[in-house]
């Protein structure tokens, strides 16, 4: 039975503040247990540490999946923390500021593992949502429209769902490269 289905992880205490490795394979299957948790039961507070593993492991094992794959992940936890943001009224500065740090200009860790068409993608959609974002952070007339009439089926309960099972994929690849139980 995998770990993400036997329990609510989003009780349990922060994982330490350590760096996670390979030789740890225990603490990666908790972090990877807490982090799908996070997801799927949206809890939106929690979902920069969820961006946090996703960037750790990346940076662990690289060709886990295609950057593609991993990119679509990372954007829409992204987005749905930002739409989340913005539906909440968090306050423009605040939200403003999360945009620009979610969506730089530049993409240096995919820069030489992606194509150009995938870069030209990634930076295309990143720049898209920006732009989206930014309008309704600083509009609230416009907010509100779109929160009434395009954020459900834009950003809403089918996209978390896409974003969720795309992050399953991703953590059920990830479980099996890792090494086996290092308990003893």
């Amino acid at each position: 039975m995998e770990i993400h289905t036997v329990a609510d992880l989003s009780s349990w205490p922060e994982m330490d503040s350590q760096p996670l490795s390979l030789e740890e394979s225990w603490r990666l299957r908790v972090a990877s247990a807490r982090v799908y948790s996070t997801v799927k039961n949206r809890d939106m507070e929690r979902f920069e540490a969820a961006l946090v593993f996703l960037e750790n492991t990346y940076r662990l094992l690289p060709r886990l999946v295609a950057p593609i794959k991993h990119m679509k992940i990372m954007f829409g936890l992204k987005t749905m923390v930002i739409m989340w943001m913005l539906k909440q009224g968090r306050g423009m500065i605040d939200t403003v500021f999360k945009i620009n740090q979610f969506f730089p200009s530049k993409l240096p860790q995919y820069q030489d593992h992606c194509n150009q068409h995938e870069m030209f993608l990634m930076r295309k959609n990143h720049l898209d949502f920006k732009a989206l974002a930014q309008r309704l952070a600083m509009d609230k007339d416009k907010l509100q429209d779109y929160i009434t009439n395009h954020m459900e089926e834009q950003y809403g309960e089918h996209y978390a769902q896409k974003v969720e099972d795309r992050l399953l994929q991703y953590l059920r690849k990830l479980e099996t490269v890792l090494p086996g139980d290092t308990l003893h």
